[in-house]
């Protein structure tokens, strides 16, 4: 049953490249798929405690949380909620709980301020100051200054995000005294503070593993005539990333140019296991789909304007034939056009793996959605099983990123903990370059 719900879904990311014409010309009938697979979903969850742990998140009451925590750690719970007078109103309201030792099982709260600010004025100044580069004297009193008074004496803050908040970057805001974020907080950011315990109980065990693996994907060849920009910095970021891997005792795999292909990605789920994934590209969010109509990067238009899922992903080798009509798309057994959709990596299974690193412009965004976080591929390596992603969220030059990724990489060989070791490689980063647009534009997400 498992085999054949992962092939209804593999199904469906294939057939989602063909048009309505397409479809009925083939006979296909798409909602009875999906309806197949959703149905075999549910028979499985009863059927298999594995399935359904996997399906369903473990809880965690407050109590566990706060006993996780050391004295100098707080977990900060940012939630989007729709207001409601005598009814709900359509616009959010934005919270910050915050839970931690001595707090009596009841977290601190403030209340942060009115979605719509948030989610227009606020971030498109945010936004605009980072793509030209000022200094922004701003941000830091809407997003932050309120939260830093339930943070006295805390170092260390486990933070999970909803709604706007997963569109900035919190180490980038600065304070009235000059300093930033990321300077005075460790922010480990966490896909839900219920995962505190969990990855709490990780830092203190940390897998031992005889043979560690890492595939390394960078430099795709897109095609002959330039419709997607090269990107060399990610050869030189590959290649100078693989020998400090090698140190750590990682057995590498390579693929670079025409080998940095969509098939050879997907070799992560069936065949090499790796459990580090770093793939150097672009990436790409589709916000709206205003017509509809014809394919978008690969997937027939109607179905990514209804799933930000395959509004979402990575671009590899071969990329452009797609874009041109060049590929046969009714040749719907493929898996290979170019394009990595955030669907097509939820439905690989990445449970060995403890990182993925997305060093490409954009990958970070998606559909922002209260009380959901962030549908795209954020979401889509969590539900593979990845145990923590870094990815991005505004376009960042070839050699800052490179930089930032050896940094982070020789910081590893000294601190098994992840989120520790990215935030000196973001703080040794910021000293060459002091913009936030260099430095602040990644984020490492624990899942």
């Amino acid at each position: 049953d498992y085999n054949l719900w992962i092939e209804k879904k593999e199904q469906l990311a294939r057939l989602y490249s063909l048009s309505k014409e397409e479809l009925k010309e083939q006979e296909i009938d798409l909602g009875k798929l999906e309806s197949e697979a959703n149905d075999l979903e549910r028979a499985l969850s009863q059927k298999s405690e594995i399935f359904k742990s996997k399906i369903d998140d473990k809880l965690h009451t407050i109590k566990e949380i706060d006993a996780a925590l050391a004295n100098d750690e707080a977990a900060l719970e940012i939630i989007a909620f729709q207001n409601f007078d005598k009814k709900f109103t359509g616009e959010n309201m934005y919270v910050a709980l915050v839970a931690g030792k001595h707090q009596h099982n009841h977290p601190k709260m403030a209340i942060l301020g009115k979605g719509k600010e948030f989610e227009e004025d606020e971030l498109k100044y945010y936004q605009n100051v980072v793509r030209s580069r000022k200094e922004n004297k701003v941000s830091y009193g809407v997003f932050w200054e309120k939260i830093e008074p339930l943070l006295q004496g805390k170092k260390r803050i486990f933070v999970s995000l909803d709604g706007v908040y997963n569109q900035i970057s919190l180490n980038t805001l600065r304070k009235p005294n000059g300093k930033f974020v990321v300077e005075d907080w460790n922010l480990t950011f966490v896909t839900n503070t219920r995962f505190v315990p969990d990855s709490k109980e990780k830092e203190k065990k940390p897998a031992a593993k005889s043979t560690k693996k890492a595939l390394l994907v960078g430099f795709p060849n897109y095609g002959n005539k330039g419709t997607i920009s090269p990107l060399p910095g990610t050869k030189k970021e590959v290649e100078n990333i693989s020998p400090i891997l090698k140190t750590l005792g990682y057995k590498i795999e390579t693929y670079l140019a025409d080998n940095a292909n969509e098939t050879n990605v997907k070799k992560a789920d069936d065949a090499v296991h790796p459990d580090i994934i770093h793939i150097a590209t672009h990436g790409y969010f589709i916000n709206e789909i205003e017509k509809e109509g014809g394919l978008v990067f690969g997937v027939e238009s109607s179905k990514a304007k209804s799933n930000p899922m395959l509004r979402s992903g990575l671009v590899f080798a071969g990329a452009e034939e797609t874009l041109e009509g060049a590929k046969n798309n009714k040749d719907y057994q493929s898996t290979d056009n170019g394009f990595l959709t955030a669907y097509e990596v939820a439905n690989m299974n990445l449970d060995n793996s403890e990182l993925a690193i997305l060093s490409a412009c954009e990958t970070g965004l998606g559909d922002v959605k209260a009380g959901e976080g962030v549908y795209g591929l954020q979401r889509a390596f969590q539900i593979a099983g990845v145990d923590a992603t870094v990815m991005s969220l505004w376009k960042v030059s070839d050699d800052a990123t490179q930089e930032l990724m050896t940094l982070f990489y020789n910081n590893l060989k000294i601190s098994k903990n992840k989120p520790d070791a990215f935030r000196k490689a973001q703080l040794k980063l910021k000293e060459k370059y002091k913009d936030p647009y260099f430095w602040g534009a990644f984020i490492l997400t624990e899942n």
